[in-house]
């Protein structure tokens, strides 16, 4: 393992055992912070969380303890591993230290090599539970893009391929869809023009004309849609819209597209000019 910018953090009120620590884990190439006690680890280890922290149990005021149930209580700091040092047949100590989420504990007076082959195993083990936590939350965010993604790419084509069609096919993006996916289903189809738009439109106007059909369109459509139908094409002033639950939702559709010709007439059409009317018809299809 590279220690290199490895740093620990070593938690015991005496100086003696602070500085026999130290000097192990330098030899070993870590880097070492020292606090003499409970409060002032947490305040270290909230600035600058370290790699590892190896913390001493018996420790007046806030004892190790009370420290650990505290850093595991703190998202900034719950993640970082620690390493009680407990005196010989401490047992209970022990296993209260795995409960409040100890990851091992070192036995005082304690083996050099055994120390540092646990320091080095739990900091590996936390680098690599980074790496994996940031390798998910990468492909969380490559995730989420792609819904965005599709979820734009959906948003697009549904000004040409209505979504309506994709739900009929069973398909949640457009992207899905093959050459040759179909589906069999009664449904009745209205279609619906102006009469004499050609002539309206020679009268109007390149700019009015499209001004007007988008108004126009703009007034019928909602109607289609609150009728539970949907629009399949534009063709100029002509639509083809779909009705997949009952014909009697595209006949109250063209009721509710000739009621509105008579509103949008008085608020689109001036005195004297040509007056707008839609003609249409239906077919039931399967």
């Amino acid at each position: 393992m590279n220690t290199n910018q490895v740093e620990i953090l070593i938690v015991d009120d005496l100086p003696d055992n602070l500085d026999l620590l130290r000097r192990v884990l330098e030899t070993a190439d870590f880097s070492v912070r020292l606090a003499t006690s409970g409060q002032a680890a947490l305040q270290t280890a909230q600035a600058q969380p370290p790699e590892l922290i190896l913390l001493d149990i018996a420790m007046p005021v806030m004892d190790g303890f009370e420290t650990c149930r505290r850093l595991k209580a703190d998202p900034a700091t719950q993640d970082i591993p620690v390493i009680f040092l407990t005196g010989q047949g401490e047992t209970e100590n022990v296993i209260q230290g795995f409960e409040l989420g100890a990851v091992d504990y070192v036995t005082k007076p304690f083996r050099t090599t055994e120390l540092l082959r646990r320091v080095q195993t739990h900091v590996e083990l936390y680098q690599l539970q980074r790496s994996l936590t940031h390798e998910v939350e990468v492909k969380s965010d490559e995730v989420q893009d792609a819904h965005e993604h599709m979820a734009r790419a959906n948003q697009v084509y549904s000004s040409f391929v209505p979504r309506e069609f994709l739900t009929l096919l069973e398909r949640d993006n457009i992207l899905d869809v093959q050459l040759g996916d179909q589906v069999q289903t009664e449904m009745c189809i209205l279609f619906s023009d102006i009469i004499s738009f050609t002539s309206l439109s020679e009268q109007l106007g390149p700019g009015d004309s499209f001004r007007f059909i988008n108004a126009y369109l703009s007034w019928i459509s909602p109607i289609i849609r609150m009728n539970f139908g949907f629009i399949d094409k534009y063709s100029g002033d002509s639509i083809m819209a779909l009705f997949p639950n009952a014909a009697d939702d595209a006949v109250e559709a063209a009721i509710g597209m000739q009621q509105a010709m008579a509103q949008f007439n008085e608020k689109f059409i001036a005195p004297g000019h040509h007056r707008c009317r839609s003609a249409w018809g239906s077919i039931a299809e399967s």
